[in-house]
């Protein structure tokens, strides 16, 4: 009786602060080498839904971006030209409106993606064609505006959508219309050039355009659809200042991880893909299944990361409302989420953060927020990565072990008691899950690290065995030699 008062207390609190309370689990799965769809233990259950008018506020309007800095959380309201703060308890803590700049205060103007840095939110003011960095009394710091460049028409608007920082205060505007990379700004706000431009996806329609442009005249030519690059959906800056990037309009490789020269150098280890294309690709972050509507294909759209202190990043896939995790070297580790209206579900999924250990999807259809909680199955999961990374192997292959009794179908969860197995000197059977993990290159140390200890353990076994065989030979040599000069004239002249 105790327990059932307790937890309507708590639904009653949640409640007061604008969250929702449901039992509902969405369903979770995930993939198997082969690209099939298994079933999976939730990693995270859907716990509460925020909403402007739960907080008191009035109801959000197309929210369209997160951020979770000093345990406060900022959401971009875009459509009441706001940021509203958080508490850590998903409580209000304020509400921004106007920013303070030398000429007085100034209201925001469709707010769109924001970034926390040093002290300072920058906030794409997009219908005010404006970067802008304000500190904790809202007065704007910094101001970065369209780019000076020949290759951005003087009559384009400048409508920043995404912006990140890195820690010496170099920025990263993703803008509507602007194809040729980040538009990227040194500390002092000065446009210093195009960042990690995109090459035109090399598709099917792309090859039969440029055929045609050989046989077209002039203007049938500059009738044709134009290819341009793949334009960045989203950036996220992690705390080594390391840049990853989404582009949802590519086929594959929707997330990539740039270098200081922009060029991606994401990892796509292990892919494996059979001759005719099958099996599980790594290239591609998110659904192995493609659907088709109306002969169409409906793949999935990465919108946006994030990578936490574990290395662990997760994905949201705004084409089916789906948020999939990886280990720092790409291992599936859960899906969950979906495309619906129920709770748990997303109609228009945008924004995706993590705030303490719970995940948050923002809805711009739906406007809302929903908070994801971890359950004790993730908790393994990352308590395996954990210890891993520390470098205690056992601690990682036992919580691994615990994984795999829940879900025998988690390669990462194989790979991780493989190498606690092949770490510890038992070859064989890390041979078997390093096998069944998909773990090809440490499978390949135990096979050798495995028939060094069979030829060091069975040398004198295998020299007299050897010796044996040679011996053996000999003699059948020998004989056969003697039996088959048998029948030859000589020996018949000899007797």
């Amino acid at each position: 009786m105790k327990k059932v008062i307790s937890l309507l207390i708590i639904a009653a609190l949640m409640l007061s602060v604008g969250l929702s309370v449901s039992a509902a689990v969405p369903k979770s799965y995930g993939y198997d080498a082969k690209a099939s769809a298994v079933g999976a233990p939730p990693a995270y259950e859907y716990s509460a839904v925020i909403t402007g008018k739960g907080l008191g506020l009035g109801e959000f309007s197309s929210a369209a971006d997160m951020y979770v800095a000093d345990d406060k959380l900022y959401i971009s309201d875009t459509g009441n030209n706001r940021i509203v703060v958080l508490n850590s308890d998903y409580t209000p803590s304020s509400v921004i409106t106007h920013v303070v700049t030398g000429q007085g205060e100034e209201a925001l103007n469709a707010p769109r993606g924001i970034f926390y840095a040093d002290g300072l939110l920058y906030i794409c003011d997009s219908g005010n064609q404006r970067v802008i960095a304000i500190d904790g009394e809202n007065k704007v710091q910094r101001t970065i505006l369209k780019p000076d460049s020949s290759l951005v028409s003087d009559m384009a608007d400048f409508t920043p959508s995404r912006v990140g920082v890195n820690a010496s205060g170099t920025v990263y505007v993703i803008a509507d219309g602007i194809y040729q990379g980040f538009c990227q700004y040194d500390a002092a706000d000065s446009f210093i050039g195009f960042f990690g431009a995109n090459r035109v996806e090399i598709t099917p329609t792309v090859i039969f355009q440029h055929m045609l442009k050989n046989i077209f005249t002039k203007e049938q030519r500059e009738a044709l659809v134009r290819t341009i690059p793949t334009e960045y959906s989203n950036v996220y800056v992690d705390d080594e200042d390391i840049i990853y990037a989404t582009t949802h309009t590519a086929t594959s490789e929707q997330v990539r991880k740039l270098n200081a020269s922009g060029s991606n150098i994401m990892v796509y280890p292990g892919s494996n893909l059979s001759l005719l294309g099958t099996g599980f690709n790594r290239k591609n972050f998110g659904d192995q299944a493609v659907n088709y509507v109306k002969g169409e294909a409906v793949k999935s759209k990465i919108v946006d990361i994030h990578k936490d202190a574990d290395g662990i990043m997760a994905v949201l896939d705004g084409q089916r409302g789906r948020i999939f995790l990886y280990d720092n070297e790409q291992n599936q580790l859960c899906i969950f989420g979906g495309e619906g209206i129920q709770k748990g579900y997303f109609k228009n999924a945008v924004s995706l953060e993590k705030f303490g250990n719970d995940y948050l999807v923002a809805d711009t259809e739906k406007n809302n927020i929903t908070v994801f909680t971890e359950t004790k199955y993730m908790s393994n999961i990352r308590s395996a990565i954990r210890a891993y990374n520390d470098g205690n192997y056992d601690e990682s292959g036992r919580y691994w072990q615990m994984v795999l009794d829940k879900n025998g179908n988690l390669s990462a969860a194989f790979k991780g008691v493989g190498r606690m197995l092949l770490n510890n000197g038992d070859y064989k059977e890390a041979m078997q899950y390093l096998k069944d993990g998909n773990d090809r290159y440490y499978y390949s140390m135990a096979v050798q690290q495995y028939r060094r200890d069979f030829v060091r353990d069975n040398f004198l076994v295998m020299v007299l065995v050897a010796a044996l065989v040679v011996t053996g030979l000999v003699f059948a040599i020998k004989y056969l030699k003697k039996w088959l000069l048998k029948g030859s004239p000589k020996a018949k002249i000899k007797g």
